[in-house]
């Protein structure tokens, strides 16, 4: 795919070469081109593993994503008076990924995702799809979502994610 892309399709080339030149003014014309080619090759195998996702068994799922410290970080919630976590993620490689995690959990315990809705209702109704059924989550519509928190650490664990 990233022969196609990045030599034929030059998908965005001249705006992700201006931007590597921007943010690497140092770099040789050499190296900025080989930065250029690592960036299609990472955004290639994005569209590949986004493309995956809609075919994707849960078991197949359960064998790429591995949570480690979950059965620490689930016994401490049952034990804690606090019946809920929150997750903060940055948005690096396919990150989506980590809506797995529900196809993890005990059957007592459930996971929810809230997301923005996608412009396009066709492809937002796939994902939905994909989600809630293929990855065991609540979503919940930003839009949709009105919440009052209180930051105040009152529960810790330990949960390292593998994306293999």
């Amino acid at each position: 795919m990233f022969p196609v892309m990045y030599y034929v399709v030059r998908y965005r080339r001249e705006i992700i070469r201006e931007n590597i030149t921007n943010s690497f003014p140092d770099k040789t014309y050499k190296e900025r081109i080989a930065i250029e080619k690592k960036h299609y090759r990472f955004f290639c195998d994005q569209i590949v593993e986004t493309i995956k996702e809609f075919s994707i068994s849960p078991k197949e799922m359960s064998r790429r994503m591995e949570f480690r410290g979950l059965d620490e970080a689930c016994s401490d919630l049952e034990a804690s008076p606090y019946a809920y976590v929150f997750l903060y993620l940055g948005h690096y490689c396919n990150w989506e990924w980590i809506s797995s995690l529900g196809i993890h959990l005990p059957d007592n315990q459930c996971c929810a995702q809230i997301y923005h809705p996608l412009r396009n209702a066709h492809f937002n109704t796939l994902f939905l799809k994909i989600l809630e059924s293929i990855f065991n989550l609540t979503v919940l519509a930003l839009k949709q979502l009105k919440i009052n928190l209180t930051c105040e650490p009152k529960f810790k664990s330990d949960v390292e994610v593998d994306n293999m």
